[in-house]
């Protein structure tokens, strides 16, 4: 994915959360941490590392990805 590159997300990582988390997760954890990256480059100072952390609590249980793109979509 091009926009792994953008968010200075390396190669391994990614196929490492396609393998936990499926495709379709891990693209909507890269869309959400890209686009709030861009938006707003101070809110996250890593988003690299913001998206492991996502992809971390996903493996948990405990990501509200939907809720974050109701609020991207809202502000958009």
């Amino acid at each position: 994915m091009d926009i792994s590159l953008l968010i200075g997300l390396s190669p391994a990582a990614w196929q490492q959360a396609e393998e936990r988390v499926g495709r379709y997760t891990a693209a909507a954890v890269l869309a959400t941490t890209a686009e709030k990256a861009l938006r707003d480059p101070l809110l996250i100072s890593s988003p690299g590392g913001y998206f492991r952390a996502c992809v971390d609590r996903a493996m948990d249980g405990e990501l509200a990805l939907h809720k974050s793109l109701y609020g991207l979509a809202q502000a958009g």
